[in-house]
């Protein structure tokens, strides 16, 4: 009878105590957070001009087509183009008071969204492309959007899907490695859509296949990845 009356109020103990430190813990942790925003609200505002802005490179992509649908789409990109793009996902609208000061906050809101948009549209023009079996401009579009690291997963996911249509596992296999670097919402689902598409690509054939660029040679400042750019590799020679 005693042990167990023991046990459990040894187990009341230990768990009134966790709940005490969790508590303490969100506590500290909110007024942490507060005391940041507090700060940033008096941050001097700096010079945004010269930050390292996305430029969209309108004369790499096919811009002529007789779909309504491509070429509106293709309006959107280019005025896009004429806009502050930057990619400040994962960031909160305290760390952006904190690096750059209150009074920019709502332009870096809107160059922020402005990077999303362009994600969206290139991955409307890939799609677009796919549906008219024209995977060699999806690949411009969606290696476009993995070059500037697009945090939408079906950019990759599609890129695969091109890329085995085209027969380069090769790109295919770099692309894997790749996408493991950029922490994705779904890179779980994107791993495997890609796996499976370099499994389907090299079906029945007996050559080695080698990761061509690693990621820890990226350069993703510039947003040069360059086996993406690489579109000479390995046309010829990849057969199933």
């Amino acid at each position: 009878m005693y042990p167990i009356l023991t046990i459990v109020f040894i187990g009341i103990i230990i768990f009134t105590i966790r709940r005490t430190y969790v508590k303490n813990k969100e506590r500290s942790t909110e007024q942490s957070f507060w005391d940041r925003e507090q700060k940033s609200n008096f941050t001097a505002k700096a010079d945004i001009t010269n930050l390292s802005y996305i430029t969209i490179p309108m004369e790499k992509f096919p811009l002529e087509s007789t779909d309504s649908q491509y070429e509106s789409l293709i309006e959107s990109l280019k005025a896009l183009s004429e806009k502050r793009i930057l990619c400040l996902n994962g960031l909160t609208n305290t760390d952006l008071k904190e690096r750059y000061g209150v009074s920019n906050l709502t332009e870096l809101n809107e160059i922020g969204e402005n990077f999303n948009s362009l994600c969206a549209i290139l991955i409307s023009l890939a799609e677009n492309s796919i549906s008219r079996a024209d995977y060699t401009s999806a690949v411009k579009y969606l290696e476009y959007g993995a070059g500037i690291r697009s945090d939408v997963s079906k950019n990759y996911i599609l890129l695969g899907n091109c890329y085995r249509e085209l027969n380069k596992p090769r790109k295919i296999k770099s692309l894997i490695e790749f996408a493991k670097t950029l922490q994705l919402p779904l890179e779980r689902l994107v791993i495997s859509s890609l796996q499976d598409d370099f499994e389907k690509s090299t079906c029945g054939s007996s050559e080695n296949f080698y990761i061509i660029t690693s990621a820890s040679e990226s350069d993703s400042e510039n947003h040069n990845e360059s086996f993406l750019y690489d579109n000479n590799e390995g046309e010829n020679e990849e057969s199933k």
